[in-house]
């Protein structure tokens, strides 16, 4: 049976291949830390994700609190998602105009000025994304944005600011990479016309997530960190998701799955109306979880999978999205997931950014003035200031002691004003 903690004892095999990926890692950084262009980049081991802020309709605002708060306890950087269309970018005009950056520095400027390196990560609705994918006049323009972006952020601190031009590029009507190829390398020469210094992640295709990287050849720049994101079982993470297809399928049939699957029992199982009648599908969704085992080995298995192929084309990466909603899944089970993916990354010498904050698969919880929306996620009350603390279970899950709460103070470089 698999186990949520990782201290039962591996065989000699499973051993092997540890020491092996961890010899060939800590070489890897080593050998990354050496390179000048490398020994200016912001630290990236562990962050929080800022969805809802400049994304959608930014009903999680961030405030100098939350920023402190997030450095105070142990987190060394912040990814800020920002929808283009939030910030007036209109991408599928018939030529760019130049861009408003003013809400994107502000943001940038409350994380540097907390201490805390930030990832901009480009984060389209779909429908846009689909555009910049299909779309020559809209390519285009996104193209010309990032031109914009890095010779706009060229001269702010190369160590505290990272660039992510697109996030989960989707390329889902083919089987291999070569349009998100083209795509990327076209971004990548866009940037490094204006921006020779800052480091840029880059996800695989088919929606970022491992299987994509894994199939994706890495660049020719020097200056990339590879990202994946990681959300299986998707059963288990987007359990009562109210968003499609999870909320067409069986993820929105039933509450109270368990992590491990050990721990799962059928009266932990809390059926709804539709879930009644289709008690088949439920069972066959239930079996095929406990079936697949899974627990901290059987996720150490997967990172293991980036891990090699990290090791093979001697490059660095970071799962800069990893998350469990808590919609339909108990406090307990949340943690014990969160605890066996950030543990699992940090054996194997890789960053990680969880995703959220402050919404659906939030680590922190509002403790005032609070209001639910239709989704049942607690946002701030007629625009009142958030008050959030971090929800303790998740927080000692992703930092593991409370002795690293605190880091050390450092000498900031300011951004351009």
């Amino acid at each position: 049976m698999a186990t949520s903690h990782p201290s039962k004892t591996p065989s000699l095999k499973k051993l092997d291949t540890l020491r092996f990926s961890r010899r060939v890692l800590f070489l890897l950084m080593a050998l990354l830390s050496i390179d000048p262009l490398w020994a200016q980049t912001p630290s990236l081991m562990k962050g929080v994700n800022l969805s809802h802020w400049l994304t959608y309709d930014g009903r999680q605002p961030i405030t100098e609190r939350d920023m402190t708060m997030i450095k105070a306890h142990g987190f060394d950087h912040i990814r800020i998602p920002f929808n283009p269309q939030n910030l007036g970018w209109m991408l599928d005009a018939p030529q760019l105009k130049p861009l408003p950056f003013e809400r994107l520095d502000a943001a940038i400027r409350l994380g540097i000025k907390t201490g805390l390196n930030i990832i901009i990560d480009f984060h389209p609705e779909e429908a846009l994304k689909q555009q910049i994918e299909e779309d020559p006049t809209v390519r285009g323009n996104f193209i010309a944005a990032w031109a914009q972006i890095a010779k706009h952020y060229a001269s702010w601190p190369e160590q505290r600011l990272a660039f992510e031009p697109l996030n989960e590029p989707q390329f889902w009507n083919s089987d291999n990479p070569e349009g998100w190829i083209s795509l990327r390398d076209d971004i990548l020469k866009s940037i490094r016309k204006h921006d020779l210094k800052h480091l840029v992640l880059l996800s695989g295709f088919h929606g970022g997530g491992l299987e994509g990287l894994l199939q994706t050849p890495p660049s020719e720049d020097p200056l990339i960190l590879y990202t994946f994101h990681y959300y299986d079982p998707q059963l288990l993470t987007h359990l009562g998701a109210t968003w499609e297809p999870y909320s067409s399928n069986v993820n929105s049939m039933f509450s109270g799955l368990r992590y491990p699957s050990d721990q799962n029992r059928d009266e932990n199982i809390l059926l709804n109306d539709n879930g009644n009648n289709n008690r088949s599908l439920v069972n066959r969704a239930l079996f095929d979880y406990e079936a697949q085992n899974w627990g901290y080995a059987r996720v150490l298995k997967d990172i293991q999978r980036v891990a090699t192929w990290a090791a093979a084309h001697q490059v660095p990466v970071i799962c800069n999205e990893f998350g469990i909603a808590r919609i339909a899944i108990e406090q307990k089970t949340r943690a014990a997931w969160l605890h066996d993916v950030s543990t699992a990354l940090e054996s194997q010498q890789m960053g990680w950014t969880v995703w959220d904050y402050a919404d659906v698969f939030g680590i922190s919880a509002l403790t005032k003035n609070q209001r639910l929306t239709a989704d049942g996620v607690e946002v701030p009350m007629n625009g009142q200031p958030p008050h959030r603390q971090f929800i303790e279970e998740d927080l000692i899950a992703l930092i593991k002691s409370r002795a690293t709460a605190t880091t050390p103070a450092q000498k900031l470089e300011p951004p351009p004003q």
